[in-house]
């Protein structure tokens, strides 16, 4: 649409311009909404289709593993952990260490402070409490607070233009 509107015009010179945003709010709803839906049914598709494959998979390395550690790691070169062996990559490799935690994590770290020498081991974290900071401008504290350039910003006007639910209309798929 070319329509140029000027900005003393009529509300008749822009109801088009009204209208044809409305509209492109609904095709692009109703696109996106299709997009979502044939996603969906893609995904159903694959899944129906990848389950009984894990299925399976998992299966076979119920049994492998066993087999592997048993005979197949006899085959390994050495000095090697993993090697390809009829197109697959199978061995072993070192898994993650983790820190064990005595009891909970709020637990271990009530532990942790009650030693000088463990301070190092627990970590804090400390941030500006913007809601007490907003109540405390207010307040007895507010000169001083702003002093250090704290502040409250005031929200500027913003334009809204969205496309309005329209009941009964093509709009109501919105």
């Amino acid at each position: 649409m070319t329509v140029k509107l000027r900005i003393n015009g009529s509300l008749e010179q822009a109801s088009p311009l009204f209208e044809r945003f409305a509209q492109l709010g609904y095709e692009i709803q109703t696109a996106e909404a299709a997009r979502d839906k044939a996603i969906a049914d893609t995904n159903a598709v694959a899944d129906a289709i990848i389950a009984p494959l894990v299925a399976e998979r998992d299966g076979l390395r119920e049994q492998i593993e066993p087999w592997w550690r048993r005979t197949g790691f006899g085959l390994l070169p050495a000095k090697r952990k993993t090697m390809e062996l009829l197109g697959c990559l199978v061995g072993s490799k070192a898994g993650r260490s983790s820190v064990i935690v005595p009891g909970t994590e709020d637990e271990a770290v009530a532990a942790l402070k009650k030693h000088r020498w463990a301070k190092d081991y627990v970590r804090v974290t400390e941030a500006v409490d913007k809601t007490a900071v907003r109540a405390a401008l207010k307040g007895p504290h507010g000169d001083k607070l702003r002093d250090l350039g704290f502040g409250i910003t005031m929200p500027g006007e913003e334009f809204v233009l969205e496309r309005a639910a329209q009941e009964g209309t093509m709009g109501k798929a919105a």
